[in-house]
């Protein structure tokens, strides 16, 4: 049996240098679920630009809004350059 470690962190997304995953959620109470979507997209965007070699898991609210594994690695490379070695996981969450 492996262990882990959970750290909740609220704020600065500098704080995840150390970590290997993020997990961004939903808000499932949001009034616009595809702004919701397109702004934790940025943020797992924005995380992988500050820290290449992390894992992200974001929850997406809308299943349309989920893209291709071909399309993310396009969009990763026109934001930051090569993603190689980089990994950005999708899941949709409730519509």
């Amino acid at each position: 049996m492996e262990l882990f470690s959970l750290y909740v962190i609220s704020g600065s997304v500098l704080q995840v240098k150390d970590a290997d995953a993020c997990l961004i959620l939903a808000n499932k109470y949001c009034e616009d679920p595809d702004a919701e979507d397109a702004a934790n997209i940025m943020r797992a965007i924005s995380i992988k630009n500050y820290h290449a070699d992390i894992k992200i898991i974001i929850q997406l609210m809308q299943y349309h809004n989920k893209a291709s594994p071909k399309s993310l690695k396009v969009l990763l490379q026109y934001t930051s350059g090569p993603t190689s070695s980089r990994t950005l996981d999708t899941h949709a969450g409730p519509s």
